[in-house]
C-alpha cells in the first residue's frame, strides 16, 4: 500500500490511497482537540470530505498535528507498514550494512502455501516444452479447424466464400536439419601495441657507414641488366685482388684464335650471301620459263582458232550422225 504523499513507483501494481489534508483555516478548529491531556494518545476525527478512495478517519496527535503514519496504517489494515519518514524509504541494506538476517528457506514439505509447488510445476513444464521443441517433437493436434474465408474487393458478388481447413501435420524427427549451422569464424586479433623506445641522438659518422657498407655481388657469368662493370671490380670479384697468381691457361694464341673465329664468321656470311643470290636467280629463271610457256600456249590456241572456218564444228557433228 502506498500513500499519495509519495510518488507512485514505476512498476507498482497497488493503487495509491489519496489523503485529504485539511488546511489551516476556519475548519482547523474541528481538528484541534484542546481537551486532550495525554499527549501519547491520538484523537480520531471523521473526515467531512469523504469520497471514493479517501480516508474516512483522520488521526490527530496531542499537539494538534495530523499523524500521517497512523492515519494511513489504520485505513484498511493495522498490520500494514507505513513509510512516513525519509528514513523509512532507505533500504535496510543501506541503513544497516552489517545486519545479519536469517530468512526462512521453505521446502515443498514445510511451505505454508502452494506458491512454491506452483513455481516448481511451471518451471518443469517450461523446461519440458523447450526440450521437446529442440528435439523436433511435435505436439498432438486436437483436430482440424475450419475457417470461413470471404474474399473482398472486385470478385464475384455471388461467391459466398471458401471454407479453409487448418490442420497441424506431424513432422518426422529423423529429417535432416533445415538450417545450416555456420562456423564461428573468429576475427584476427588486433596487432600488438608498438613498443616505444627513446631514439638515440648519436650521429652516425662516415667511418661507421663505411664499416656497414656491403659491396654488391659481381658475377662474371650473368649480367641480366646489362650494366657496365669495370675491370677492377671484376678482378676483385674473382678473388684475385691484383695479386700475382700463376695461371694455367695458355694465353699466347688468343689473338690467332680470335682472328680465326673472325675469318670463319666472315666466310660463313659470304657463303650465305652467295647461296641466297643463287636461289634468287633460280627463282627469276623459273618465272621466265613459266611466262614463255604460257606465251607459246597462247599463240598455239590463237593459230588454231584462225585456221578454222565458221560452222566447221556443226558440219563435223552432222557427218558423224549420218554415219
Amino acid at each position: 500500500m502506498f500513500s499519495s504523499l509519495l510518488p507512485k513507483p514505476e512498476h507498482a501494481t497497488h493503487d495509491t490511497i489519496p489523503v485529504s489534508i485539511i488546511k489551516e483555516s476556519r475548519r482547523s478548529a474541528l481538528i484541534v482537540s484542546p481537551g486532550i491531556s495525554d499527549r501519547t494518545k491520538t484523537h480520531v476525527i471523521p473526515n467531512p470530505n469523504t469520497a471514493d478512495k479517501t480516508l474516512s478517519e483522520l488521526h490527530v496527535s496531542s499537539d494538534g498535528s495530523l499523524d500521517y503514519a497512523k492515519t494511513i496504517a489504520l485505513a484498511q489494515d493495522s498490520k500494514v507498514a507505513v513509510q512516513a519518514t525519509y528514513e523509512d524509504t532507505i533500504p535496510l541494506k543501506e541503513r544497516y550494512p552489517n545486519l545479519k538476517h536469517h530468512f526462512p528457506r521453505y521446502t515443498l514439505q514445510n511451505c505454508p502455501d502452494k506458491s512454491l509447488a506452483t513455481c516448481v510445476e511451471e518451471t518443469r513444464e517450461l523446461i519440458e516444452k523447450l526440450i521437446s521443441q529442440s528435439d523436433g517433437a511435435t505436439e498432438k493436434s486436437e483436430g482440424a479447424s475450419f475457417v470461413n474465408f470471404t474474399p473482398s474487393g472486385m470478385g464475384d458478388p455471388d461467391d459466398g466464400g471458401k471454407t479453409i481447413e487448418i490442420r497441424d501435420y506431424k513432422e518426422d524427427p529423423m529429417l535432416p536439419p533445415k538450417f545450416k549451422l555456420r562456423k564461428n569464424r573468429h576475427k584476427e586479433p588486433s596487432p600488438p601495441p608498438p613498443i616505444l623506445k627513446s631514439s638515440s641522438n648519436t650521429k652516425v659518422t662516415k667511418e661507421l657507414k663505411d664499416q656497414w657498407k656491403i659491396p654488391s655481388a659481381v658475377s662474371n657469368w650473368k649480367n641480366n641488366q646489362g650494366f657496365s662493370i669495370s675491370l677492377d671490380k671484376r678482378v676483385n670479384a674473382t678473388g684475385m685482388g691484383g695479386a700475382s697468381v700463376e695461371s694455367s691457361i695458355n694465353v699466347e694464341k688468343f689473338s690467332s684464335l680470335s682472328s680465326a673465329l673472325e675469318n670463319a664468321h666472315n666466310q660463313a656470311r659470304d657463303d650465305i650471301r652467295i647461296r641466297n643470290q643463287r636461289r634468287k636467280e633460280q627463282a627469276i629463271q623459273e618465272q621466265r620459263d613459266k611466262e614463255s610457256q604460257l606465251r607459246q600456249l597462247l599463240e598455239r590456241t590463237r593459230t588454231e582458232r584462225l585456221g578454222k572456218r565458221p560452222g566447221d564444228d556443226l558440219r563435223n557433228i552432222g557427218k558423224k550422225s549420218r554415219r
